[in-house]
């Protein structure tokens, strides 16, 4: 079964879990981990031991941590050689709807079209490319 888990530094991978779920509905199969918020959470490594070790034979996982070379990111890359997840660095919701939207056909291809479809939706805005009437607004 697919799975996806948001990881970051603070609070930013439950708020974008609660957005998603506002905007897709409630998926069980979409957790997260939020490092550095309290005692429990400052140790990185031990918190994705521990996430690794709870999960099922025959998943496959899309992480999506906050930044690329920051911590959370740094201890997966670590772990990522098993093969066992996919690996994917700079969190935003529009990639995160793009994947649950999804999740039960995910492969590497759809992944790394989800990734560019992302990029596409980041940039900079000028009145000129504002949306017109007949445009559906979000």
């Amino acid at each position: 079964m697919n799975r996806i888990l948001l990881a970051s530094h603070g609070p930013l991978a439950r708020g974008m879990k609660e957005t998603l779920a506002f905007l897709t509905g409630e998926n069980p199969r979409i957790e997260c981990m939020c490092a550095y918020v309290d005692d429990n959470s400052r140790d990185v490594a031990k918190m994705i031991d521990a996430w690794d070790a709870s999960r099922e034979e025959g998943d496959w996982w899309i992480v999506v941590t906050d930044v690329f070379g920051g911590s959370v990111n740094n201890e997966f890359l670590r772990r990522e050689a098993s093969g066992s997840f996919a690996l994917v660095a700079g969190m935003n919701l529009a990639l995160l709807v793009e994947l649950t939207m999804t999740l039960d056909s995910l492969d590497e291809a759809k992944l790394e079209a989800a990734v560019a479809a992302s990029r596409e939706a980041t940039r900079i805005c000028h009145i000129s490319e504002a949306a017109t009437e007949d445009e559906e607004d979000f």
